[in-house]
């Protein structure tokens, strides 16, 4: 089976478990939290710096969706984006990321679809984002 095919065969089998983590959140917290300490040890690494960007943006979202203080996002959307951090949270995964320097190859593949497919979200997230700020 192609690469492509496998990974988008173990996201696809992420989203049940995305849609039942969108409701505990316990298990949602700990996903935020798991997520920012896999970017934080990913950050230095040079070519992978957009890929940082748009897991550290659906990050943001969905902490402040969590929260209640964004909502203007679909449930399916919750949980696309839930699914993808799973998947990059996850060592095990179609190409195990103790793989060096193929093993994060997947996780941007995942992260980098689901912000092409959400990109009018996630746009509309960051322009909330910062009016926010500037208040």
């Amino acid at each position: 089976m192609p690469l492509q095919n496998r990974v988008m065969k173990v996201f696809e089998k992420m989203k049940p478990t995305a849609d039942k983590m969108k409701k505990d959140n316990a298990k949602t917290d700990q996903l935020l939290k798991e997520t920012n300490l896999k970017i934080r040890k990913r950050e230095p690494r040079k070519g992978i710096s957009g890929v940082l960007f748009e897991a550290k943006s659906i990050l943001r979202l969905l902490k402040a969706y969590r929260t209640g203080a964004y909502r203007d996002i679909s449930q399916k959307s919750v949980v696309m984006i839930i699914a993808a951090l799973l998947y990059f949270v996850i060592p095990t995964d179609a190409i195990p990321d103790v793989l060096v320097g193929f093993g994060y190859i997947d996780d941007a593949a995942v992260i980098g679809f689901v912000t092409s497919q959400l990109h009018k979200e996630i746009s509309k997230f960051l322009e909330w984002e910062q009016g926010t700020n500037k208040e």
